[in-house]
């Protein structure tokens, strides 16, 4: 995809900026960072910014969200090009092998110990979607079945607060007994980019137990359709307020990557503001003290 460029010292003609509830002023002006200047330094002061590793942990989960999202999306509509009944299975989970993924849909067995299978659908890079079907499910204890137990697991929390949700189910990179799992909302309208009103879990993959809930955004805000802004826009970005964390979210780099066009994120926590770059990596622009001054 192509990348929003960054040469021009000017980088705000028409910034689209909201608030968690509200619109919202930027409280600067975007820089533009060169390459190889020097990450903002934390002020003075027992209050620091996450790290690098952290910020890059970020990065790798939200394009892990992504990547799984997009195999999802392009499975279901290879799906619903062949099998017109099979959206009567919403449940589904996917999961890559080098370059390749592999998504099905089905059902949990009786039992909660299997995954039964009704369609699969192999995704591999420069070649239409394999799609296959089960007349009698085809019965999964591997990968499928992981993931789909740690979403069961979360079933009951994954309530819907929009007209369509969406989930994922992600091994966790930094232990492998356990798996994120995401809830976050989708649209069919195109065009619309949604972010917010999503919540990730922590699932142990041994005792099937919910470790960690963490509600990243709670308002749901819409990315507009071009002609929802004044003919003259000219957008260099977008902008948001968080306030239920010191530091960018995985749904934002999410969000970054899955929008269109490119544009970078601006993020105004309590004590930082951060730019969520195309490729999701995310930088320290400034504290919100140097914008008060």
């Amino acid at each position: 995809m192509k990348k929003l460029a960054r040469t021009s010292t000017k980088l705000l003609a028409s910034l689209f900026c909201v608030a968690f509830g509200q619109a919202q002023t930027l409280p600067f002006a975007p820089p533009v960072r060169a390459q190889g200047q020097p990450e903002v330094p934390a002020p003075a002061g027992t209050i620091k910014p996450p790290n690098a590793l952290v910020l890059s942990q970020i990065t790798k989960r939200g394009k892990d969200l992504y990547e799984y999202d997009k195999a999802c999306s392009q499975a279901t509509d290879a799906l619903l090009a062949q099998v017109k009944n099979a959206a009567s299975f919403k449940f589904f989970v996917a999961y890559p092998e080098h370059d390749i993924w592999h998504v099905a849909f089905g059902s949990m067995g009786d039992d909660g110990e299997s995954f039964l299978i009704a369609y699969e659908v192999t995704l591999k890079p420069d070649k239409p979607a394999e799609v296959k079907s089960y007349d009698i499910f085809k019965l999964d204890k591997a990968e499928f079945f992981r993931r789909a137990k740690a979403l069961s697991v979360c079933q009951s929390k994954l309530k819907s607060t929009g007209p369509l949700m969406n989930y994922a189910a992600i091994p966790n990179q930094d232990d492998k007994n356990t798996y994120w799992v995401y809830q976050f909302p989708g649209t069919t309208e195109p065009g619309v980019f949604l972010l917010g009103g999503d919540v990730r879990y922590l699932v142990s993959n041994s005792d099937h137990k919910i470790l960690q809930t963490r509600q990243m955004h709670r308002s749901v805000l819409s990315w507009p359709k071009r002609g929802d802004l004044p003919n003259d826009a000219h957008l260099q970005g977008g902008c948001h307020s968080a306030i239920l964390d010191d530091e960018p979210e995985d749904t934002d780099v999410f969000h970054v990557l899955l929008r269109q066009p490119q544009l970078p994120e601006y993020i105004a926590t309590a004590n930082w503001i951060f730019c969520v770059e195309t490729d999701g990596s995310i930088r320290l622009v400034k504290t919100m003290k140097e914008t008060s001054q």
